[in-house]
């Protein structure tokens, strides 16, 4: 099991973090004491290396899903019951 690719929030109150804890790769995140552990993502393939938005209410991830032939940017969107995952996919240069 690990934990890696830590990323502070900007008020510095929550860290967000890649494990395999549950069997899987997938984006948690926590309060700054380590407290209040949640998973974020819950999709088959690899999710990780989380970076906060400025204003921390979003967190990007880069995700490698099942299916998939590359990797793929995926937000999501904090705010207690409306947490939710956004796929925000950017064409590709020509």
């Amino acid at each position: 099991m690990f934990a890696r690719h830590p990323s502070w929030s900007p008020d510095g109150g929550q860290i967000a973090f890649d494990s395999d804890r549950d069997s899987d790769d997938e984006v948690y995140v926590m309060n700054a004491d380590g407290t209040g552990t949640r998973r974020l993502t819950r999709a088959p393939g690899r999710d990780g290396h989380a970076s906060w938005s400025p204003d921390g209410r979003r967190i990007t991830f880069g995700s490698y899903r099942q299916g998939r032939t590359s990797s793929q940017s995926q937000w999501f969107r904090m705010g207690g019951s409306s947490d939710r995952s956004e796929t925000r996919m950017r064409p590709r240069a020509t």
